[in-house]
């Protein structure tokens, strides 16, 4: 039985709900941006691919900080995100989703 790979969109909206749930899990990134002043700190993040660009003094403080989305991430109009309680249902229900769609070798439709 061949394994399930997930397509890129699936994988990203997988990525951006647990990111949504959890936070996102940041790691440091080489990147061709050049900051007007200071020192480029990029980081993205490994799940959705969100990148976070932080300008740095010699003293290691935070100066400015602007987030990329390089990828789709999961949007919502003013007032209708759900709530943390509520992307933790709908991050429980993809999870169980997956885990049936791994039983069976199926892929999961998001």
């Amino acid at each position: 039985m061949d394994t399930f790979e997930p397509t890129t969109r699936e994988h990203e909206q997988a990525g951006a709900l647990r990111c949504a749930t959890l936070g996102h899990a940041w790691f440091d990134f080489d990147s061709n941006w050049t900051p007007t002043f200071g020192v480029p700190l990029t980081c993205r993040c490994e799940r959705c691919g969100r990148e976070r660009r932080d300008t740095i003094n010699s003293y290691g403080e935070l100066l400015a900080r602007h987030y990329w989305p390089t990828k789709p991430t999961l949007t919502y109009k003013r007032g209708e995100r759900p709530s943390r309680a509520e992307f933790r249902q709908m991050l429980l229900a993809q999870r169980l989703a997956e885990a049936r769609a791994a039983r069976k070798g199926k892929p999961v439709a998001s």
